[in-house]
């Protein structure tokens, strides 16, 4: 399973068996830590950087100059009055609908037939 792990890695396996191989990974806990040891061992023997020089101090000197979000102010006494009055009408119109909905029909008795 390793010499597959290292021709995946290195781009020798065809479309099947590189699909195959990934499936594998999913399943195979002792094959994923292979990959993730390889990968490890390819990034030291290439003194690979995953971040450039001085990223930590740009990424702190943006995060700096982010504008400060405020929170809003809160609401006035007037505008909590008015969402309380539109939160009943709201209830009351459903209420009338299902009042409505559910209400007895009336039943309609068809007439005798006369012979």
């Amino acid at each position: 399973m390793k010499d597959r792990i290292s021709a995946l890695m290195d781009g020798e396996l065809d479309d099947r068996g590189a699909a195959e191989l990934i499936d594998a990974l999913g399943r195979d806990r002792e094959a994923l830590l292979a990959w993730r040891s390889y990968h490890v061992i390819s990034d030291a023997m290439r003194e690979g950087r995953l971040l450039s020089e001085g990223f930590a101090a740009r990424l702190s000197e943006r995060l700096a100059a982010e504008p400060t979000v405020l929170a809003p102010r809160a609401l006035q006494g007037q505008s909590r009055r008015w969402y309380a009055l539109s939160a009943a009408a709201s209830l009351a119109a459903v209420t009338l609908v299902g009042w409505m909905a559910f209400a007895p029909q009336p039943q309609v008795v068809p007439a005798p037939v006369v012979a």
